[in-house]
């Protein structure tokens, strides 16, 4: 499986990449994450169609889960 795993400290080129990934289909999962304190900013990557978003703590705790599910071995 593929997936993008996306820090969203990339700011808007992140954002464009979401929907770049999203329209071209295919399903490829979004993962985004980035600051707790970031809101406007995973709030724009959840409505562009990002699969799942994290803040980077929640990334970070959850990272061995999350490569175990989109590789594909959970």
């Amino acid at each position: 499986m593929m997936a993008l795993f996306l820090d969203l400290d990339t700011g808007e080129d992140g954002l464009r990449l979401i929907d770049e990934v999203k329209s071209r289909g295919g399903g490829v999962p979004v993962l985004a994450f980035g600051s707790h304190v970031a809101t406007e900013l995973l709030a724009a990557a959840r409505e562009r169609g990002a699969d799942t978003v994290l803040s980077r703590g929640g990334f970070t705790a959850n990272l061995p889960e999350l490569l175990k599910r989109y590789s594909g071995t959970a």
